[in-house]
């Protein structure tokens, strides 16, 4: 059975908002904006004949997947949480500022404590592994921006070294892939 992946990066958290790193160590809610992101992806999801929602445990993820459950008419209670698809661990990084990440980042000079780029995509493909022994078709699947960016990678065969250079998931914005 193929089945039709809809990505959904989580609306715009007060972490975009500060413009500090949230890996999955920092845990904050979506601004009133990103409700409104997150019902309008509902909004355009409302043709696809979803069948599962699913998202990482994570608050902001959570009330997006909550949000876009709404615009369906999807019971909310449904939604499956899983853990290989939290948000990539930032560890000294979380709730520091972008530029203080790239700098580390493009000086080769990270701190320890980083999720590897190596361990986030193995995970991500245990995650779709793990999606396809759903028995679902059309499912929506609520991460987070890293976790977007590695899905694409191993969508496209690529090396996990490569993460950076992929264009990332916009707050609520929706990509399409198959499994």
């Amino acid at each position: 059975m193929t089945q039709t992946i809809y990505f959904v990066r989580h609306g715009q958290s007060e972490s975009n908002v500060a413009g500090v790193m949230a890996g999955s160590e920092l845990d904050k809610p979506l601004t009133a904006h990103g409700v409104e992101q997150a019902r309008e992806a509902g909004s355009q999801l409302r043709s696809k004949q979803v069948d599962m929602i699913v998202c990482s445990p994570m608050i902001r993820t959570r009330q997006t997947a909550e949000m876009i459950a709404g615009e369906l008419g999807f019971d909310s209670t449904q939604i499956l949480e899983s853990e290989l698809f939290v948000e990539r661990a930032y560890g000294p990084y979380s709730g520091i500022s972008y530029e203080e990440y790239t700098q580390d980042l493009e000086a080769d000079t990270l701190e320890p404590g980083v999720e590897s780029t190596e361990d986030l995509y193995a995970r991500v493909e245990r995650g779709t592994q793990w999606l396809k022994t759903l028995p679902y078709q059309n499912i929506v699947l609520v991460s987070h921006g890293g976790v977007g960016r590695m899905v694409k990678v191993l969508m496209r065969n690529l090396h996990h070294s490569t993460h950076k250079t992929i264009d990332r998931v916009g707050n609520a914005e929706i990509y399409e892939f198959t499994l």
